[in-house]
């Protein structure tokens, strides 16, 4: 009973230092978003054809599982510079991995030749490859023999060698074996290698779990998960199985939230491949939540309730106004306006997730998951244009002098031309003026990245006339 309690306790605690971890993902994308912009720069710098190969490189492997869009970019200017350390099919073989193309990425992994690759850089490659291969297929005899292989090449690391020696004893059910290598994979992995380190702690978690010491595997899930988000990487596993590990566990909203946020990211870093688990999790995790669905109508019924009070207490509180003659007639017209405007909205908005809900439950049901992730990549609500532009059409007539005023706070070759309609730039500073403050949540109300939101105000303060810190607090004081 001690053990057990120590266990606990042991997985509790790194449980914590994962919730800590989310809680800071705003500053390890802040962190991500600088390394990206300095190897930009010196991308764009740089005079030298060889220089800028590394610097698109290391480009690429920030964006490889955050954003297959971006990691393209510049795997395609590799390509441009012809550098004989990056091979072209190794590009190929991961383009082809992440949008599911099985034949394509076959042709590009036969063509993997060890003589072809420089000393220096053919680690990398064994390790793009063979992360790639296993975005396609389950751990198989082809790619047994290719890691076989691998680890007898001198250029092999240690941390990626123990790594492959690991996955092949998890091949033939050497499960102890296995464990170890991962085990020493992840201890030989650099501190600041985080996602070799983030790789090996998922893999270990996966022993454990062939050994059915399920403590173990989910406090390597979490290990795994809390590296994940210090790179900002989006297309992880970890926090997928976590979630399906804590909601056997019974902690249906530690579950739910975990799911959220790996819908999110599934769908930020555009590893489509990836969705296939996402949504299987997220019919199982549905499906267990049907338990508390009574609550969740409670809360929503309860939330109506003081919602429609909050309503009542506003109209009384306008009628009181209207009386005491307080208020101009055109201005109550407006705020009963946009009152009738939102509520429309809001139970419009309210139908459709459930209806979208219900549709996807029955799609699910009816025609199988990739049905669900076909409907998935088809195009976003154009709900989304109509709720800006109505919340453009309302925030102007509260604050019609908005675009102006913003204006004089810039300077002259970063003003906005047109002072009559809203832009994305212009959205970020509408929300910083009505309150919100975090680029995670303004990015949540403009359906767009945090990283989308920090690169505008960052180039909006540094276009300011004033004190960058003091362009915010200016806004704010916009009437």
């Amino acid at each position: 009973m001690a053990l057990s309690a120590c266990r606990h306790t042991k997985l509790d605690n790194k449980l914590d230092d994962l919730r800590q971890v989310i809680l800071c993902r705003d500053r390890f994308q802040h962190e991500f978003q600088q390394r990206v912009d300095n190897l930009s720069r010196a991308l764009a710098t740089t005079s030298s054809d060889s220089a800028a190969a590394d610097f698109a490189y290391g480009l690429f492997s920030e964006y490889y599982y955050f954003n297959t869009d971006s990691a393209r970019v510049y795997a395609d200017r590799l390509a441009e510079y012809g550098s004989e350390k990056y091979p072209k099919f190794i590009f190929d073989a991961w383009r082809s991995a992440v949008d599911g193309e099985y034949s394509l990425f076959d042709e590009a992994f036969e063509k993997f030749d060890t003589t072809e690759v420089p000393f220096s850089f053919r680690n990398d490659c064994y390790s793009i490859l063979e992360s790639s291969y296993f975005l396609l297929y389950p751990l198989d005899e082809k790619l047994c023999m290719f890691m076989s292989d691998a680890v007898k090449d001198s250029a092999i690391e240690t941390d990626l060698r123990e790594m492959l020696l690991g996955t092949i004893c998890m091949f033939k059910k050497e499960f102890p074996d296995a464990r170890m290598h991962f085990s020493l994979a992840y201890e030989a992995s650099a501190p600041l290698h985080l996602n070799m380190k983030s790789r090996n702690a998922y893999l270990l978690a996966q022993s454990y779990k062939a050994l059915g010491k399920n403590y173990e595997y989910e406090y390597w899930l979490a290990q795994s998960a809390i590296h994940d988000f210090q790179v900002s990487i989006k297309a992880y596993s970890a926090l997928q199985e976590l979630a399906m590990a804590e909601m056997l566990r019974g902690n249906y909203r530690i579950s739910s939230r975990m799911i959220e946020l790996c819908m999110q990211d599934a769908l930020i870093s555009k590893y489509w491949v990836r969705m296939n688990t996402a949504v299987e999790y997220e019919s199982a995790i549905v499906s267990a939540l049907s338990k508390s669905e009574t609550k969740r109508i409670w809360i929503l019924r309860t939330s109506a309730a003081i919602l429609l009070l909050l309503i009542v207490v506003l109209l009384w509180l306008y009628s009181f106004n209207v009386k005491q003659g307080k208020l101009l007639v055109e201005t109550n017209k407006e705020k009963e306006e946009y009152i009738h405007r939102y509520m429309k909205r809001s139970v419009e908005y309210l139908g459709s997730v459930e209806r979208y809900r219900h549709e996807l439950r029955m799609l699910l049901k009816e025609e199988g998951k990739d049905a669900v992730i076909n409907c998935l990549k088809g195009p976003s609500d154009s709900r989304y244009s109509d709720f800006y532009m109505e919340f453009d059409e309302t925030f102007l007539k509260i604050y019609p002098d908005f675009i102006k005023k913003v204006n004089a706070l810039l300077k002259p070759e970063a003003r906005f031309k047109d002072e009559h309609s809203m832009n994305l730039p212009l959205r970020v500073l509408a929300a910083i003026r009505l309150g919100v403050k975090e680029s995670s949540e303004i990015a949540i109300f403009l359906n767009c990245a945090p990283a989308t939101v920090y690169t505008y105000r960052s180039k909006l303060k540094a276009n300011a006339l004033c004190e960058n810190d003091d362009f915010e607090s200016n806004i704010c004081r916009i009437s």
